[in-house]
């Protein structure tokens, strides 16, 4: 389940850097998990840098959104909300449930790369044609 970031370019430099650094945490996850006995605190560590990557992604591309006066900011910015709202509910599971870590993760990788591929496909490149047909300036 390992993704490859040149599927998934937008155009726009920071947006794919930050991209590509979401990937590889994503992908850190993965290899690590393969290598078996991964303990419920490493999970929650590796999970936590994923989401706090996450976050401060969105919060530079609403930035971007908010300065480019993205017309579908506000349908963008939910789908950010539901992603806020489902990792909350995951680390709560892994911080108060006893859970089978192998299979956790499995679970946990398949949602992350599921929503990823959506979010970019889906609602990052409509963002970045916005911003090359209106010629904005971006990072």
């Amino acid at each position: 389940m390992i993704i490859d970031p040149s599927k998934y370019l937008t155009g726009i430099p920071l947006i794919d850097k930050q991209h590509k650094q979401f990937i590889l945490l994503i992908n850190k996850l993965v290899v690590n998990n393969r290598k078996g006995d991964m303990t419920k605190a490493e999970l929650s560590d590796y999970f936590d840098e994923i989401i706090a990557y996450a976050l401060e992604h969105f919060d530079a591309e609403e930035f971007l959104m908010r300065s480019a006066k993205y017309p579908l900011y506000e349908e963008h910015l939910a789908k950010h909300d539901i992603f806020r709202g489902k990792t909350d509910e995951l680390l709560e599971k892994i911080s108060t449930e006893v859970i089978d870590v192998d299979h956790y993760v499995k679970i946990l990788c398949e949602w992350l790369v599921d929503w990823f591929k959506t979010q970019v496909l889906d609602d990052d490149i409509k963002l970045a044609k916005f911003i090359k047909e209106n010629n904005i300036a971006h990072v």
